[in-house]
């Protein structure tokens, strides 16, 4: 039985890549996006077998497991679940820059609300609710890798830094082997597929995400209104839970 890894991640955290590279890093291991439970949503106290809430957004009245896996491999998730050996990664992002993905990534449908977002960066009438959603989110994984010692966290400016580094700890972490050194991708990636064992393509498009989120090149985006109101609605011990800080 290969190790199954459920990821979670907020939208625009770096699920997509995290995946593409444990398939291709960690040696015999299988990672689940929506398989047990939407990736962007809360841990449930139980899975719902029958996939109702494995994908809300494209799907709110349910969906097959059968559009994610086959029954045998199914099988196979339900056996290593129920024996507790299922493992959990929560993949983070700062939330500043979030702020300015997410806010992109909203906007995606609208060729107007992207032009003003590409200098404006944040969508500042929403700001307090994404914030919300923020709290909501990393509360409910925050208590998951409390709570269970098959969980761990992996950071995207970690990853950025120096990814060999962040995926031996995950290695470590869960007594895996990790085949090669790490090659991050050269492009941005593709809305990922979540199916099992479907892997994200690389698009014609890049930039130097280095660059802007380890020299955090995205703080230009705030004004001092826009701090404040991060720093008055966001929770302050979960920012300092995850390793982040306030400005």
């Amino acid at each position: 039985m290969p190790t199954y890894i459920k990821l979670y991640g907020i939208p625009r955290s770096c699920t997509n890549l995290v995946k593409l590279l444990f398939h291709n890093n960690l040696s015999d291991v299988t990672v689940l996006s929506n398989v047990l439970g939407w990736k962007h949503g809360n841990h449930p106290e139980s899975v719902d077998w029958n996939g109702k809430d494995w994908d809300p957004i494209n799907n709110p009245k349910g969906i097959s497991p059968s559009d994610f896996v086959s029954n045998d491999e199914l099988n196979s998730i339900k056996e290593a679940y129920e024996a507790n050996k299922m493992k959990y990664v929560i993949c983070l992002k700062d939330p500043y820059s979030w702020l300015i993905s997410y806010s992109k990534y909203e906007a995606r449908e609208s060729l107007i609300s992207r032009s003003i977002l590409s200098f404006k960066g944040i969508n500042r009438k929403k700001l307090v609710e994404y914030i919300s959603l923020w709290n909501d989110r990393h509360r409910n994984w925050s208590e998951l890798l409390k709570d269970n010692p098959n969980a761990t966290m992996i950071r995207y400016e970690d990853i950025l830094n120096d990814a060999d580094s962040a995926l031996n700890t995950i290695a470590i972490f869960f007594d895996l082997d990790k085949i090669d050194k790490v090659i991050m991708p050269e492009f941005n990636l593709s809305r990922n597929p979540e199916a099992v064992g479907k892997l994200p393509k690389q698009e014609d498009k890049s930039f130097n995400k280095t660059d802007y989120y380890l020299n955090k090149k995205y703080l230009e985006y705030f004004n001092n209104n826009d701090l404040k109101i991060i720093r008055d609605n966001i929770d302050h011990n979960l920012i300092s839970y995850f390793g982040y800080n306030l400005f």
